[in-house]
């Protein structure tokens, strides 16, 4: 009888997402908790899951064959992935996606053994394993999955005795399987004016390649694909640029996360005539612990939100803030400070007071 697993794809949308059948191919071990590739959609593009189950049953309609089993071993426990669907009804997030979270970081790494020679005599009392081994490696290295399945997977002492005695070595590569993106920055080769006057006389027969050196000899730097928007040149005149010795390229990874300046302070805010009577009113009331509502009322760009990044500035900054302990009814209360007792009000129904404006 067939052999069908449950499958969390990782192309699933939410809309979509769900345990989706896969029939496992003859002579395939596979054990719930196992990564797997399995084709998608109607195009069949090959996609990362994740196994949840296992079970046996002829499919009432035709199921795709898993292409192939990621790990060796599970990589996630069954008590995990309950979390997982805890994590998925909780969090509005993928099945695949809650998984991922609790998976290591180590686990989005592939590593791999290189093998190659070294580049020594070979002696002449090698065994016929260990001559075949070397026969391989001459066209150059070779991943250990290779050899394993040329030589058999008992290559390993084998390769560890050509190791030790200096005729072959082996070198470790990991990499990470999601990479940060990689942007391409376009800079001058030459000086500004050395460029330019070197693109002078193609100023009409290549008019866009022209205006590119001139916005990199004005500005500096840029990434290739805002050069490419600015001024119209292609890709392909960027590198035609290049092999002319003009414009020299680099590949800058672009972190996920942008640093920013959290330290800077905050620009001087001016209010106009309608903002500081707002202002003041709402100020007043907050300091004399009058409970209520106030609405701004105005249109976009009118500058409400200037009122109120004004008064949390006041509020919220350095300097003397009249509190009156016990913002509720009762005498004990905890005062939570002035912008959560404008918010809150005595209990009950807050007051509605009208604004500067007249609008409530």
């Amino acid at each position: 009888m067939p052999q069908i697993a449950k499958v969390a794809v990782a192309a699933a949308t939410y809309a979509i997402d769900k345990p989706y059948d896969y029939l496992i191919p003859q002579g395939t071990d596979i054990a719930v908790g196992m990564r797997v590739l399995a084709p998608f959609g109607r195009g069949n593009r090959v996609s990362e899951g994740v196994v949840l189950a296992l079970g046996q049953g002829v499919p009432d309609k035709p199921i795709k064959p898993i292409r192939s089993v990621v790990d060796r071993e599970p990589v996630i426990t069954d008590r995990e992935i309950r979390l997982a669907l805890w994590m998925r009804e909780r969090y509005f997030c993928t099945f695949y996606d809650a998984i991922r979270t609790i998976l290591p970081a180590a686990v989005w790494y592939s590593y791999r053994e290189m093998w190659s020679l070294t580049g020594e005599p070979l002696p002449g009392d090698l065994s016929e394993r260990e001559t075949a081994a070397c026969r391989l490696l001459q066209d150059g290295p070779m991943e250990r999955d290779d050899l394993c399945a040329a030589l058999g997977e008992n290559v390993g002492r084998v390769l560890s005795v050509l190791k030790k005695r200096g005729i072959l070595q082996m070198e470790p590569q990991g990499s990470r399987k999601v990479q940060d993106r990689v942007v391409q920055i376009a800079c001058l080769a030459l000086e500004p004016e050395e460029a330019l006057e070197r693109m002078e006389r193609k100023k009409k027969s290549a008019a866009r390649q022209y205006d590119a050196v001139a916005f990199l000899a004005k500005y500096g730097d840029a990434v290739v694909q805002e050069l490419c928007y600015y001024t119209g040149v292609s890709r392909q005149g960027i590198r035609s640029l290049e092999r002319a010795g003009l414009v020299s390229l680099r590949s800058q990874e672009e972190y996920r996360i942008s640093r920013r300046d959290y330290d800077a302070a905050a620009e001087e805010i001016t209010l106009n005539d309608e903002q500081q009577r707002a202002y003041d009113e709402i100020l007043a009331q907050c300091r004399d612990g009058r409970p209520g509502v106030t609405l701004l009322q105005g249109v976009t760009g009118s500058g409400k939100t200037l009122v109120y990044i004004r008064l949390a500035q006041t509020l919220l900054g350095p300097g003397p803030v009249r509190d009156d302990p016990g913002a509720g009814n009762r005498p004990d209360a905890p005062d939570d400070g002035p912008v959560f007792r404008l918010l809150r009000g005595p209990g009950g129904p807050a007051a509605q007071r009208p604004a500067a404006d007249g609008a409530v």
